[in-house]
């Protein structure tokens, strides 16, 4: 019998060998998890095939419970709102198991993968558009260097918790407030001041998500300023101002993989079992 998230791999055709997980949202809607389940709609819409689509009374005055319970979730053999129903009682039993759990479900490797992959890609978009951009001082390898050895800090984690869950008898909380302790560092204390956002590794705008945003947003200030005027580029605030946010991620990022290197340095199985 298939797993929920057997299907979701087949389903998205992965590259790697484990679904896609895209990163966190603005948005609280449930839908595209409904898509998710197999769940099925009909949207007469024309729009781009993103294999998403909102109905079409969604967010107008006619999306109303009546609408709801005639069309988009009709009664069925089982009672009232079957849709809804299943969805709450889904995510009910993901809150009881994430919280009963013996070992937090969370993978600080597939986050290091994620944040690698977007890095590159922001790289190439950089050089793209700024082919210049090591005149400036500007070195993005050194914040692909400290994703590369965040990745390898939690590859070595990851390893050591699977080995320690198959040898001991319970999973050491300790080990579980190790991964908890991880998304502090993702807060620069230079932002605590100056923006709202005070997370650098991840951010939001609207409905999207985005990966390093303060990095990003600099620089797109850069880039107006360089097609505006090149020769006022070297000594700009938007050139600080970028080199300040990539110092800022690289401070997280080194910060993060002492955390987890230190955490559980001299620990073995024996000792966690005790």
């Amino acid at each position: 019998m298939q797993s929920f998230y057997d299907e979701w791999l087949n389903n998205k055709m992965s590259d790697r060998n484990e679904p896609v997980i895209t990163s966190l949202g603005g948005g609280s809607d449930h839908i595209p998890f409904a898509y998710r389940l197999g769940i099925p709609s009909t949207y007469p819409e024309f729009l781009p095939d993103d294999g998403l689509y909102n109905t079409p009374v969604y967010h107008t005055a006619y999306d109303i419970i009546d609408v709801v319970e005639r069309f988009t979730d009709p009664a069925s053999f089982t009672g009232h709102l079957p849709r809804h129903r299943l969805i709450t009682r889904l995510i009910l039993t993901l809150i009881i198991q994430f919280a009963c759990t013996p070992r937090l479900p969370l993978s600080i490797l597939r986050c290091s993968q994620c944040l690698l992959d977007d890095w590159l890609k922001f790289m190439e978009l950089v050089t793209h558009q700024i082919p210049n951009i090591s005149e400036y001082g500007v070195n993005l390898d050194w914040v692909l260097e400290e994703i590369q050895k965040f990745k390898k800090s939690s590859q070595d984690f990851e390893d050591f918790a699977n080995t320690v869950e198959r040898n001991c008898t319970s999973f050491p909380s300790y080990l579980n407030r190790i991964l908890v302790g991880v998304s502090k560092h993702f807060v620069a204390a230079g932002q605590c001041e100056k923006s709202s956002l005070k997370n650098v590794i991840q951010g939001t705008t609207g409905y999207k998500s985005v990966y390093f945003p303060h990095v990003k947003s600099s620089f797109k200030n850069l880039k107006m300023l360089y097609d505006k005027c090149k020769t006022k580029t070297l000594n700009s605030t938007e050139l600080y101002d970028f080199k300040l946010e990539l110092s800022n991620v690289l401070n997280c990022l080194q910060q993060l993989t002492n955390w987890l290197r230190n955490s559980w340095i001299g620990l073995t199985d024996f000792s966690l079992a005790l």
